[in-house]
């Protein structure tokens, strides 16, 4: 599969501003391609981005999702569960609040912008 990739790639904060979410998948050692397919076929339309950890830290990842919180589509429960059954702990889901909650099937861990 051949992706296009546009050559301006956004940087997109650890922690999402307040009323914001995040949904999105670390590509790190993952075949960009099937993420990309999967994602469409979940009806996510992904986005290259780099997510900054730190001043100088950050990763590739595919934007899935990102939005109001109030807008967050009614069925991202069952995507986020297929997405973690698929791809495990490189999904990354944060809550713009006074931290970035990250979602992990064992339970709930909280990440800062200093980490």
């Amino acid at each position: 599969m051949t992706v296009a990739i546009a050559r301006e790639i956004r940087t997109v904060d650890l922690v999402p501003l307040k009323g914001r979410r995040v949904l999105s998948v670390n590509l790190a050692g993952l075949d960009v391609g099937e993420v990309w397919q999967a994602a469409k076929a979940m009806g996510f339309t992904p986005e290259l981005i780099h997510l900054r950890f730190s001043a100088t830290a950050v990763q590739a990842h595919a934007l899935l999702w990102e939005g109001a919180i109030g807008d967050t589509p009614s069925d991202m429960d069952d995507k986020l569960d297929e997405l973690w059954d698929k791809y495990g702990d490189v999904v990354y889901y944060a809550t713009g609040e006074s931290r970035a909650e990250y979602l992990a099937r064992g339970g709930v861990e909280y990440a800062s912008e200093s980490d």
